[in-house]
Parts: structure tokens; sequence; C-alpha cells
């Protein structure tokens, strides 16, 4: 019994990480689809621009999952471990500005100053249609539920 227990939670947890995987994949594609249809880059331009917004991307990625916080419980910090979670986390904030600083200077050799400005912009409008569209659902979920 313990056995297919044990096999039927493996298989949810299976199709749980896959869905995640699944979905974040599909946002990717959708970003990329967005950026590419907004960025007007020509055929030469999105050859060498490309791979190094996808190197960006990883290595943001990265960052990100490296300088993860863990859930803390606030009530309980003293001032110095607080002191040391602001330091922390400033520290790795400006890791992230590094990165896109230096990621910002490359694609400024083979896309212009105002596209990698226009990719910027594109890139905030698109995880702010992704936060809307998750705020709708939500809310007809909620609705429909009363």
């Amino acid at each position: 019994m313990k056995k297919y227990l044990f096999l039927t939670l493996a298989f949810f947890f299976g199709m749980n990480i896959s869905f995640s995987q699944s979905v974040e994949e599909k946002i990717e594609s959708k970003k990329i689809a967005f950026i590419t249809q907004r960025l007007d880059l020509s055929p030469s331009e999105a050859q060498s621009f490309w791979p190094i917004y996808n190197e960006y991307n990883d290595k943001l990625k990265a960052v990100r999952d490296q300088n993860r916080l863990e859930g803390n419980n606030f009530s309980d910090l003293t001032d110095q471990e607080a002191d040391n979670l602001l330091t922390s986390i400033l520290l790795k904030e400006q890791q992230e500005l590094d990165l896109k600083n230096e990621y910002i200077n490359k694609m400024k050799t083979v896309i212009s100053t105002k596209k990698v400005a226009q990719l910027y912009l594109l890139e905030r409008r698109f995880h702010e249609e992704i936060i809307s569209r998750i705020k709708e659902r939500a809310s007809r979920r909620l609705g429909s539920r009363k």
C-alpha cells in the first residue's frame, strides 16, 4: 500500500514540476515574441542580438535563483540580523545591476542605443501585462465562485 501511495505522490509531484516548467517556457516564448514584434530588428541585428540577450537572460535568472531570499520570520530577527539581511539584499540587487550594465553595453554593440532602451521598456511592459492577466484570471475565478 505504501508503495502505491509513494508512486501516486511521485506522479503528481512530477506532473506539478513539469507543469510549472511548461508554464515558464510558454511565458518565455511569449516574451520573445512580444519583444521581437515590437523591437523591429533587421535580420542581421536579430542574428547578433538574440544570442547576447539569451545569455543575459540565462545569467540574470542564475543570479536571481542564487540570490533568492529564504522565508524569514522577521519578528524573530535581531537588529544585527536585520542589518545583515538588508546588506545582503543590497548586494544582490547590485549584482543584478552590474549584470544589466554589462549586457546593455554588449547589446549596444549590435543594436542601437535607442533599441536597447526600448528593449528595457518592452520587458517592463511585458511583465506588467503578465501581472495584469494573472490578476484578471484570479478575479474571474473569485467571481465565478460567488
